[in-house]
């Protein structure tokens, strides 16, 4: 698809989306099957008026912590959901397979709000839009069931995706891998057609449900206007290094206008690199100062050919993988310089992994992983490779 290759900046969000004010704690009568004696409780969320569900929280799933965004940025929380029958009466489930769990994303308004005044990038209402805008169809992205507050804070309630992220997942095969790939090529293909670029993908984004990948987290995402991918982006950090390409690296330190979509499909290749190897990451950061970004993409070892500039990256890695941790370094930078010598140490492991990987997976990488910009593949072109056409 020809896109007009003028730089533009990302559209005006359409506003921050409806929040319902909700109860906690309140009194609440369930239903057991036919039973037509309810019996008496307490819902720990529902929606102050005309709800049609509430929400109990479940006792055996442990909390997750979100302060990687900031400072009481917020948590996220396991529930069940229960089904209104009429105000305050609930349908209980009769099974475990009848149970409908939810995860419910608590985050701080203040916190929040300081963010966004601030400049932050992490925007939640932004999220939310793009749920309601994109996870209808229950097929590529991460649905919203219902977004509530309080005087405190913004409760997000999402289906409960039991299978964890790719984060999770561990030991595949090429097999296994190369069919998730496509997935996210595809989620990719659905979420540029209605022009919208993640920005921030990674395997914490892509999430299981039912067998199913869910792509989720649009805080960073944009807009652009139909027919263009180049963007003048806002200042600040977009994504996570470890799975950006060099110009949005350099775009963060120079505001420099990139492909949104070469950004994601970039991410993509990264995370295939990573299932293919079993790593949870491949570099740190895109830049040369980065042995493994060295190695693997400026001297194109992810195509799994033997050069001498290839061995000359891993010389050097072997060498620094002999240094000592110094002495009198405090125990986190100690624990730093240990990370780093042990992975050092792997990367000529790590290189006849990729050696030894399908012809069609390291031509994929190859390709796709091309820090040139302009001869890398584009979404159509890897999709035409792997699966002979693209989605109509």
């Amino acid at each position: 698809m020809a896109r007009n290759p003028t730089p533009v900046p990302p559209l005006p969000e359409p506003g921050r989306p409806e929040l319902y004010w909700c109860l906690h704690h309140e009194q609440a009568y369930f239903m057991n099957g036919t039973d037509f004696n309810p019996s008496v409780g307490y819902v720990d969320l529902v929606r102050r008026e005309n709800a049609e569900q509430a929400y109990i929280r479940d006792p055996l799933l442990e909390e997750v912590d979100l302060s990687h965004h900031g400072t009481g940025w917020g948590k996220v929380i396991f529930a069940h959901m229960l089904r209104a029958l009429a105000d305050g009466v609930y349908q209980m489930p009769q099974t475990e397979d009848s149970t409908e769990r939810v995860a419910i994303k608590c985050l701080n308004f203040n916190a929040v709000e300081l963010h966004l005044q601030r400049g932050g990038l992490e925007d939640p209402y932004k999220e939310i839009n793009r749920m309601f805008e994109l996870g209808r169809d229950d097929i590529h992205v991460l649905g919203c069931i219902e977004v509530l507050r309080d005087e405190h804070n913004l409760y997000i309630v999402m289906p409960y995706c039991e299978g964890g992220s790719l984060r999770d997942l561990q030991d595949l095969t090429e097999s296994q891998a190369l069919p998730i790939f496509v997935e996210i090529l595809k989620t990719l293909w659905y979420i540029r057609d209605h022009h919208i670029g993640h920005r921030d993908l990674s395997p914490d984004n892509v999430l299981i449900r039912n067998g199913k990948l869910f792509l989720t987290d649009f805080a960073r995402s944009y807009k652009l206007p139909a027919d263009h991918s180049v963007v003048i982006p806002d200042r600040g950090v977009h994504g996570k290094p470890p799975f950006q390409p060099p110009e949005v690296f350099m775009s963060s330190l120079l505001h420099r206008p990139y492909d949104v979509f070469q950004c994601d499909l970039w991410a993509a290749g990264i995370i295939l690199f990573c299932l293919s190897t079993s790593k949870g990451c491949v570099y740190e950061v895109p830049f040369h100062t980065d042995y493994f970004f060295r190695c693997f993409f400026l001297a194109r070892g992810v195509s799994g050919t033997y050069t001498e500039q290839i061995e000359e990256c891993l010389r050097d890695a072997d060498n620094l993988g002999q240094e000592e941790i110094p002495e009198g370094v405090d125990a986190e930078e100690g624990r730093r310089y240990a990370e780093r010598i042990s992975r050092l140490r792997g990367m000529r492991s790590l290189f006849a992994t990729v050696q030894g990987l399908s012809t069609q997976i390291r031509l994929i990488m190859e390709n796709v992983l091309n820090v040139q910009a302009d001869e890398r593949w584009d979404l159509d072109n890897t999709l035409r490779y792997i699966t002979g056409g693209i989605p109509s």
